[in-house]
Order: structure tokens, then sequence, then C-alpha cells
């Protein structure tokens, strides 16, 4: 049986594919034929129609999908920023009530320190002139057991008043008057040997200074103004000056309504006995 006459094509693949040996001995020889072209159809009008129709759907629900996302996000931003102005306004009624309650302890701080350090300045005022009198009761005690009592007693009270905070105004002679801590009780003639003029000659009257606050000035005699010179007194008790100035305008006034008083009487008497002599 004669074989088919191969092209050099068909033996070339036979050569690549080699033979093969089956199981029962036979020998098998493949050859690669060659791939068959596939035709292509041109699609028609109606189907390009179609895929554009379907993918256009597909565009409109893609595009209502996003729109919906949008819209949800922005009710989740909205709700966020009502969240944030929530917060903001809690924010800022705490830090209004934290400034209310700093300033409150603030308040109740100066008050009670205010209590603790001048809390006894009024009953250490009406104990200072029972310190005046006991000096003045040692500087005329006639026995010595006297004078021993007293000192004792007034040593008493230096310590209290010096553990209650109170130190004395008590200027030595010849110091220059103070009058943020002095008050003028009286004026010497100038010019004094040994003073120059507004200098301290004596101390009437010690002063007293409660934790840095004058408690009481202290009375001194000062050297030094002419008889036509108006001498600045400072004012009692801590009073402010306003409250002095007008003290001393009402003295002044009243003075002068009873000089007129006394002149009209004067005037009026006058006046009666010259119509009992006529």
């Amino acid at each position: 049986m004669c074989d088919k006459k191969r092209t050099p094509d068909e033996t070339q693949k036979a050569e690549k594919a080699g033979p093969s040996i089956e199981p029962d001995g036979s020998v098998t020889i493949q050859i690669d034929s060659e791939p068959t072209k596939e035709k292509t159809e041109t699609p028609s009008e109606e189907n390009v129609l179609f895929a554009l129709s379907k993918q256009n759907d597909q565009l409109e629900r893609a595009l209502e999908e996003a729109n919906a996302e949008r819209e949800e996000l922005r009710a989740k931003l909205e709700e966020a920023n009502s969240e944030r102005e929530e917060l903001r306004s809690k924010y800022d009624q705490a830090a209004r009530s934290i400034s209310v309650y700093d300033e409150q302890r603030k308040r109740a701080e100066k008050a009670r320190e205010e209590a603790l350090n001048f809390g006894s300045a009024d009953l250490l005022k009406e104990l200072t002139p029972v310190r005046d009198d006991l000096a003045r009761a040692l500087k005329a005690a006639e026995t010595e057991d006297m004078r021993t009592g007293l000192e004792g007693i007034i040593k008493k009270m230096d310590a209290a008043f010096e553990r209650a905070g109170l130190e004395p105004i008590e200027p030595a002679k010849g110091e220059p008057m103070d009058p943020n801590a002095h008050q003028a009780a009286g004026v010497a003639p100038f010019p004094m040997e040994g003073f120059n003029k507004g200098d301290v000659i004596e101390v009437q009257q010690r002063g007293y200074l409660l934790r840095g606050r004058i408690l009481r000035y202290a009375d001194v005699i000062v050297a030094g103004a002419d008889a036509d010179e108006k001498t600045e007194v400072a004012p009692e008790d801590g009073l402010p000056e306003e409250s002095a100035e007008n003290s001393n305008q009402e003295g002044a006034e009243e003075t002068a309504e009873a000089g007129e008083d006394h002149s009209t009487e004067e005037g009026a008497e006058e006046t009666a006995d010259n119509e009992t002599e006529a």
C-alpha cells in the first residue's frame, strides 16, 4: 500500500512531532493540522442600537446611584455640622460656667483673706486707746510695784498686737513727717535748733499699721510752719481726703455761723440797752 505523499510542511511537522509507541506495540505519528480561520460577521444596526441602549441604561443607573450616595453624604455632613454646633454651644456654656465659677472662687478667696487679715480691725481699733491709757498710767505711776504691773500688761498687749499683725507707727524725733502715716496735731514755731522745717518734734499718740494698711495715724507735733502757712493734716482713721476736706469745710461754716449768731446777739443786746437808757 502506497503512502500518500506529504508536503514539505507536513513532513517537517511530522518530524517535529515524532513517533509514539502505543501499549499494544503499534507506532503512531502525530501530524499537526493548520488551524482553520474563523469568519467574522459584521454586527447589524439593531444590535448596535441595542448595545448602546443597554450601555445608556447602565450609565443612568450608575448616575442615580452616585446622586443617591451624594445626597446621603450631604445628609451626614449636615448632621455632623449640627452636632458640631451643638458641641460648640455646650463648650461655650461650659467655658462661661468655668469663668463664672473661677470669678466667684477668686471673690470668695479675697473675702476670706480680708476676713483673716482685717476681720479683727474693729476690735484692735477699740483696744489701741486702752493701750494708750495704760502707757499714760505707767508715766504717772507712783510706786515701783504699780510700774512693774503696768509694764507687764503693756508687754502682753504689745505681744498680742504683734501676733494679730498690728505694727506701731512711732516716728523718731527729727524724722520728716510722712503724711501717709502721720497727722499733725500741732505746729511748733520755726526756726528751731536741731530740726528742719517739717520734722517731727514730739509724738503725742502712736499710730498703728495692720498688715500694711493704716489703722490709726500717729499724732505728731511738727516743727516748721510759719504763722500764715496752712499745715496739711492727714485724714483721721483712714478716711478719704475728700471726707476730711468736707469735715474741715463744715467746721469752718459752723464757726462762721456761730460768729454771725454771736454778733447778732451782741447787736440786739446793745440796741436793747440803748432803748432802756433812753
